[in-house]
């Protein structure tokens, strides 16, 4: 005898779960707002001319040329995960650059602009789990992706958030940037430390639907670390009040990683969704 398992599953999950098996976790540097060049390169900087910033301007033009190493750690390690060496070896050039954002009255622009690249790269340095939370650049990463899940960039825009159909953002932003830290300090080293795992519920409700996907694919470390009271309690409330596609995808992929191991629940939190 066949027992069912909850009610049928619709046409429009199914298609939901099979876009999710096709979509690859990568990072796409896709602007929401794309700018287009005839000739040449167009650098940061001449984005941030273009929205009127003084890139020459003493405050804005220190932070920027602070940023610049610690952008190109950031992007060179976009898709990989950087060694012990070079992560101590930035160190310093992220804790110069953190100084000079609280110390310097930029422009607004200019300074989300570089906040947004810090963060990045302290998201960058916690996704090796060779470090340990003592290491001194640990420490400062968390602190850093900490303060940045309180940053008010990106600002919730109907016009570009709303239509969140498939996961995609622009340059380095701060929030954004500090949920995937989260995540990753979450996945190595365990769901002990309470004020990542408070900044994590935050985040899961934050208005930004990218800011929001981030979390979603960090869930499973919860289940990594078998803290299942965290992990469902998550997993079923983003999924009852997700209202993108895009968000929604990320949560059908960590249910599917686990769909073998809790067929039954998977099935009743995505159909209760629908």
């Amino acid at each position: 005898m066949v027992q069912k398992i909850g009610p049928v599953i619709t046409q429009e999950l199914r298609d939901l779960i099979q876009r999710a098996q096709e979509f690859k976790t990568v990072r796409e540097n896709k602007p929401y707002h794309q700018i287009s060049v005839t000739a040449g390169s167009f650098s940061p900087e001449d984005w941030l001319r273009q929205e009127g910033v003084d890139t020459k301007k003493p405050e804005n033009a220190e932070i920027l040329g602070a940023s610049e190493v610690v952008a190109e750690f950031e992007r060179k390690h976009l898709n990989s995960i950087p060694s012990v060496e070079e992560c101590n070896k930035i160190e310093p050039q992220l804790l110069r650059l953190e100084q000079l954002i609280a110390a310097r009255a930029a422009d607004n622009r200019a300074s989300q602009h570089v906040r947004g690249i810090l963060i990045a790269a302290a998201e960058t340095v916690l996704k090796n789990d060779k470090l340990s939370p003592s290491d001194s650049v640990v420490r400062h990463c968390r602190r850093i992706v900490l303060h940045g899940a309180r940053d008010p960039d990106p600002q919730f825009d109907p016009k570009y958030h709303l239509p969140f159909d498939m996961p995609s953002w622009g340059s380095p932003s701060p929030r954004i940037e500090a949920a995937q830290g989260l995540t990753h300090i979450l996945w190595n080293w365990g769901y002990e430390d309470l004020e990542v795992t408070q900044a994590i519920h935050e985040l899961s409700k934050d208005r930004v639907p990218a800011v929001r996907f981030q979390i979603a694919q960090g869930l499973l470390g919860f289940y990594k670390h078998k803290a299942m009271t965290e992990f469902w309690g998550l997993i079923e409330s983003m999924a009852q009040d997700e209202k993108t596609a895009g968000v929604m995808l990320g949560l059908v992929q960590v249910l599917g990683a686990i769909a073998g191991n809790e067929p039954e629940r998977v099935v009743k939190i995505l159909c209760e969704a629908y």
